[in-house]
């Protein structure tokens, strides 16, 4: 995990090589930050790993935000350059913004649910 490039959006934990983090402000200038991260990468291929997204989501409030985030995500579908994974806590979204899992669903090209706990060596997912 220690050699893995690592777009740090908000958060706490530092995982792997930071190649750049982006404070979580305005939902527009973190979409533009991460855009120019992004495009500074020349791998062939990139793995995006995003927990707390949720979280993330319930902390906008306004729908427009929330709209135009989850638009920025679902702009990246089909960026061949780009696989994503996307943990969220399904739960957590249809309590509070029961709006965002019918659109994350239509745009996203394979939805898996995972149930249970599963243990690793240093934390608990």
């Amino acid at each position: 995990m220690d050699e893995i490039k690592v777009i740090k959006l908000g958060g706490i934990l530092n995982v792997g090589q930071v190649i750049g983090k982006v404070s979580v402000s305005e939902t527009a200038i973190l979409q533009k930050e991460y855009d120019r991260i992004f495009e500074q990468i020349k791998k062939d291929k990139i793995v995006n790993i995003v927990v707390g997204f949720d979280k993330y989501l319930t902390l906008l409030g306004d729908k427009k935000d929330i709209l135009s985030t989850l638009h920025d995500v679902l702009k990246y579908v089909g960026n061949e350059k780009r696989i994503a994974f996307y943990f969220v806590d399904r739960d957590l979204l249809e309590l509070s913004i029961p709006m965002t899992l019918p659109i994350l669903e239509e745009g996203l090209l394979e939805l898996l649910e995972l149930k249970g706990i599963i243990e690793t060596q240093n934390s608990l997912f």
